[in-house]
C-alpha cells in the first residue's frame, strides 16, 4: 500500500474514535512500514559515524525516500495512533529514533571539496575517457551541489582543451 493512503486511512480510524477491523490490519502495514524506516536509518547512522558518507547519502535516497518516509510517518496524529494502538493490543509502530534522523540529514548539507573521494573517482573516470552515459550515471550519485560544480567547472571548457589538460596532468 502506499504511504500516503495507509496514512490517510490511519486518520480515518482516528477520526472513528473506536476503530474497527480495518485498524488491525493498517496497525499491522504500520508497524511493519516503521521498522523497516528505523532499520535503513540505523543502517545509514552507522555508515555516517564510520565515515562512509556516500553510501550513507545512496541508501538515504535509495527509493522510497528514506526522510520522506520519516516525515510521512512522523504525521500530525502518529502520537495518538501509537497511543490507540497500545490501548487496544494492536501492533504499535516505534518512534523514529531523532538522532538517526539528524545523522541522515546532516548528510545534505555537506559541502563536497576538490580533495574529496567522489572528486578522485570523477577524476579517474574523465582520464579513463568514459562514455557520456558513464558520465552521467556517475554524476547522478553525487548530490545536486555537487554536481553542479562539477558541470560547471568541467563542461565549461571544450574537450579538446579539456583533453590536452588531462594529458598534461598526466606527464607531471
Amino acid at each position: 500500500m502506499q504511504v500516503e493512503r495507509l496514512i490517510a486511512r490511519i486518520r480515518g480510524q482516528l477520526e472513528l474514535g473506536t476503530p474497527d477491523l480495518e485498524a488491525r490490519s493498517l496497525a499491522g502495514e504500520y508497524a511493519a512500514l516503521c521498522q523497516r524506516v528505523r532499520e535503513r536509518l540505523e543502517q545509514c547512522a552507522t555508515l555516517v559515524r564510520g565515515g562512509n558518507e556516500h553510501a550513507a547519502f545512496q541508501a538515504g535516497e535509495a527509493e522510497p525516500d528514506l526522510l520522506g518516509l520519516c516525515a510521512l510517518l512522523s504525521f500530525a496524529e502518529s502520537d495518538r495512533w501509537h497511543a490507540l494502538c497500545r490501548e487496544r493490543g494492536l501492533p504499535a509502530g516505534f518512534p523514529l529514533d531523532g538522532q538517526h534522523v539528524l545523522a541522515v540529514e546532516s548528510l545534505y548539507g555537506r559541502v563536497i571539496g576538490e580533495s574529496h573521494p567522489l572528486y578522485r573517482d570523477y577524476r579517474d573516470a574523465i582520464r579513463r575517457a568514459i562514455t557520456p552515459e558513464k558520465f552521467a550515471a556517475t554524476l547522478a550519485t553525487l548530490p545536486a551541489e555537487a554536481q553542479k560544480r562539477i558541470t560547471d567547472k568541467h563542461l565549461a571548457e571544450p574537450p579538446v582543451i579539456r583533453r590536452v589538460k588531462i594529458r598534461a596532468q598526466r606527464r607531471n
